[in-house]
């Protein structure tokens, strides 16, 4: 670093042979350690996220209340199950899509399923995977929508719409489908969680490159 006007000579400041003042590199330690913190936490809470969302799916089968089957178009057959204490009152319906295929085709998947809810009391609730608050996908565990039931048999039915030339094109032959205790957003949880350490870590990382690169300083 050079002074602009040489007829002036900063007082304190250390100078070469030449008379040039001396400039030193320092670092900003206090962004280093806390860009250091947020990397390490970051990564550590997306590691958490992908713990969970593994988890989640494990428990989607496992905890299912119903199991079914879609086939070509219009409905298939039933689930049928009993909502009580042990079930909770909140539902997700899953389409499982476990292929590494074309990611728009399998969205489509979702978006042509269509299922009917008849709760023990004789109400019903129409769900379109199309038309969904929250969605999730989970290691191809993608949700189609949730609904509350009330306690008593409770039957749900599921579908295809008959495929558009758009929408449905690459549609599978067949997919199954999942009634699993849980609320929509308690699946979206992990992804959340994922995003959040990601970017923390990204932060991290960049607050601590920004302090190992410093700034220079004249030499006093």
């Amino acid at each position: 670093m050079t002074w602009t006007n040489p007829d002036v000579t900063p007082v304190g400041v250390v100078h070469d042979g030449t008379g040039r003042p001396v400039s030193r590199h320092r670092k900003g330690w206090v962004r280093v350690v806390v860009g250091a913190l947020l990397l390490v936490g970051g990564v550590a809470v997306a590691i958490g996220g992908i713990l969970e969302s593994i988890e989640y799916r494990s428990n989607a089968f496992d905890e299912a209340v119903g199991v079914g089957r879609l086939e070509g178009v219009g409905p298939t057959d039933p689930v049928t199950f009993v909502a009580d204490e042990t079930t909770g009152e909140d539902f997700t319906i899953f389409l499982d899509t476990p292929d590494t295929g074309n990611d728009t085709h399998l969205e489509r998947e979702v978006q042509s399923t269509e299922c009917t809810v008849v709760r023990s009391d004789g109400t019903e609730q129409e769900i379109l995977g199309r038309i969904q608050g929250v969605a999730s996908d989970i290691g191809g565990l993608r949700s189609v929508g949730g609904f509350s039931a009330t306690p008593g048999e409770t039957t749900v039915t599921c579908g295809w719409r008959a495929p558009t030339r758009r929408l449905d094109r690459g549609r599978a032959d067949s997919r199954t489908f999942l009634v699993s205790p849980g609320a929509p957003s308690l699946a979206a949880g992990g992804v959340l969680t994922i995003f959040a350490g990601v970017t923390a870590a990204l932060a991290g990382g960049a607050l601590l490159a920004w302090g190992l690169h410093g700034r220079r300083e004249l030499a006093a």
